[in-house]
């Protein structure tokens, strides 16, 4: 058999010394008060009376705290409830005063007039509204402590939403790097391979300046995820140099670099300006002097601004263009409203604009 076991708030065990400090205090108070405008009265009747209000007291805040199980039944209930401690609690006073009166009086009291009957209504009506009191404060302390707890789970949940996503970000951002990679190093070796066929001892330089490109990856790639942004601009470099070892290129490469403090300290998520660079040597015509691609990128405080042109072969293969679907992913992900990235193909030529708001370091 399943046993119910009810506790009213406010009353567990650890609740029980501040119950008694405010019953001796409460209970001090009105002695000291009625001694002092009354008169002495008898011990006995203290505690007798005194057990009464406490019973009721508790009594009354169970009785509220049930009510709230039946929300429908609520009113009949209270008035039921009062109407009955009203009753049992005069019965009470009656059997107290007769008691006490054959004991020290020996006079009967007066029990039954209006003024003894207001007398008991009124302490009665005083000691309920107290637990009423007690009642509701332990119902507001439970609210906050509720409110408080189902805040705390939702800033935990969005703590571990957050946490969840910024995991797969980084997924989703190092997968993005190694489809990245696999382009470039393909391209290039395909070159030095074609290369070492006609000219070995350029080759050889070749593989010395891939090494040293290769690297430059490594080292981004053991680091937290961004690098220095200069880093990434002499990385760009040294892949144009390298380009420019394994075939005749027409380019033209202006690097507008402002003269500002801290330049050096800012940082750049790597293989986005180089992949943009790399679609040019892999999709465009450098081999026409009278149509030179050409690269500008100008970097000043607050703006990165990266701008291409390159005239398109007749028979270019088609693109399918997941270097730039993988960059404009990293983009969004990494500069949310802060870029801009714009290009335009016609039959004879490609066109990119890439314009970054860029954060101020101190």
């Amino acid at each position: 058999m399943t046993k119910f076991r009810y506790v009213l708030p406010g009353l567990s065990k650890k609740h029980l010394l501040l119950h008694g400090i405010f019953w001796a205090a409460f209970i001090a108070y009105e002695i000291i008060l009625a001694e002092t405008l009354i008169g002495r009265d008898y011990p006995l009747n203290y505690l007798l009376h005194y057990l009464l209000y406490v019973s009721l007291f508790y009594h009354h805040a169970f009785l509220l705290r049930k009510t709230v199980d039946f929300p429908r039944l609520r009113l009949p209930l209270l008035l039921g409830g009062l109407a009955a401690q009203l009753i049992i609690f005069y019965l009470l006073n009656i059997l107290i005063a007769t008691w006490i009166s054959k004991i020290y009086y020996q006079d009967p009291p007066e029990l039954f007039s209006i003024n003894a009957v207001a007398q008991v209504a009124y302490r009665m009506l005083y000691i309920a509204g107290m637990a009423t009191a007690f009642w509701m404060g332990q119902i507001g302390i439970e609210q906050h402590r509720k409110v408080h707890q189902m805040e705390k789970e939702e800033l935990q949940s969005r703590y571990r939403q957050e946490q969840l996503k910024a995991e797969k970000l980084q997924a989703e951002l190092a997968f993005l790097k190694v489809q990245i990679r696999p382009h470039f190093l393909l391209n290039v070796l395909q070159k030095i391979y074609m290369q070492a066929r006609k000219q070995p001892e350029q080759a050889r330089h070749s593989i010395m300046q891939l090494s040293e490109l290769i690297q430059t990856q490594l080292i981004a790639d053991s680091r937290l995820q961004d690098i220095p942004l200069m880093e990434e601009i002499r990385y760009i470099q040294n892949y144009i140099r390298l380009q420019g070892s394994l075939k005749t290129i027409h380019l033209d490469f202006r690097l507008d670099i402002q003269n500002f403090p801290n330049k050096e300290k800012i940082l750049f998520p790597p293989l986005i300006l180089s992949t943009l660079i790399e679609n040019i040597f892999q999709h465009g015509l450098l081999s026409d002097p009278l149509q030179p691609a050409s690269i500008e990128l100008h970097l000043s405080e607050r703006l990165l601004r990266l701008r291409t042109f390159n005239a398109l072969s007749a028979t270019q293969l088609p693109r399918h263009g997941i270097g730039m679907q993988n960059v404009r992913k990293r983009l969004t992900s990494l500069f949310p409203e802060r870029y801009e990235l714009q290009h335009h193909k016609d039959e004879n030529s490609y066109q990119l604009e890439l314009t970054i708001e860029l954060q101020a370091y101190d």
